[in-house]
């Protein structure tokens, strides 16, 4: 389900909403100040979206248990903007009906873009603008071992990035401290052990390269 629009509005999602467990958010020029709002009877249940970004604001979140309950979307922008709510395991099963089936040594990334195979010969780093996930479970044969995450944000990125680890086991994400305090001159490096979620929320242009030890 696609939903589109320019500036603010607000949007009933209807009966089919718990279908939905991806949202992906595109503006169409930076500066648009998109910011999204998913509702409960007027409740706020979370938010989404970037304000003076140089960047089109892009990103993409999962629809988790607490989302279930949304009536309404209200939007808020000052340029044209798009909504894809997708079910589960859409992504995956769009790229594997397209024939991009991942290699060995291939981690799972999602982000505006869609869903990314990334660390193998054949793809060895993505790049992409805006809130990105990551699934540390990579395609055999692979090495055994944690994986080191290098983001090279783009040097005009002036905001830290909030930075999510979802532990084995552990149904929420943790927020981790960063330990880079100049992230246009450095990169954001991210250790994972196996099976572990990570989440970068950020409104910059990035690159993404995994390494395992």
């Amino acid at each position: 389900m696609t939903i589109s629009g320019y500036g603010n509005n607000v949007i009933d999602v209807g009966e089919n909403w718990p279908n939905f467990r991806t949202a992906i958010y595109r503006s169409e020029t930076s500066n648009s100040d998109l910011l999204i709002e998913l509702r409960d009877d007027q409740v706020t249940v979370t938010s989404f979206g970037y304000s003076d970004s140089r960047w089109p604001v892009q990103g993409i979140r999962w629809l988790d248990d607490a989302t279930q309950g949304v009536k309404e979307i209200a939007v808020s922008a000052s340029a044209g903007w798009e909504i894809n709510l997708m079910p589960d395991a859409f992504l995956w099963t769009q790229q594997i009906d397209a024939g991009n089936a991942p290699q060995p040594e291939d981690f799972l990334l999602v982000s505006s873009q869609g869903l990314t195979f990334v660390g193998s010969q054949q793809h060895p780093s993505a790049e992409g603008i805006g809130d990105l996930m990551v699934y540390n479970a990579c395609e055999g044969p692979c090495k055994e071992g944690n994986t080191n995450w290098v983001f090279q944000l783009d040097p005009d990125c002036s905001s830290v990035p909030a930075v999510f680890v979802r532990e084995v086991g552990n149904p929420f994400f943790e927020r981790i401290s960063l330990s880079n305090s100049d992230l246009g001159e450095q990169p954001l490096e991210v250790t994972l052990r196996p099976y572990e979620w990570l989440q970068v929320l950020t409104h910059c242009q990035w690159s993404a390269t995994p390494t395992t030890d």
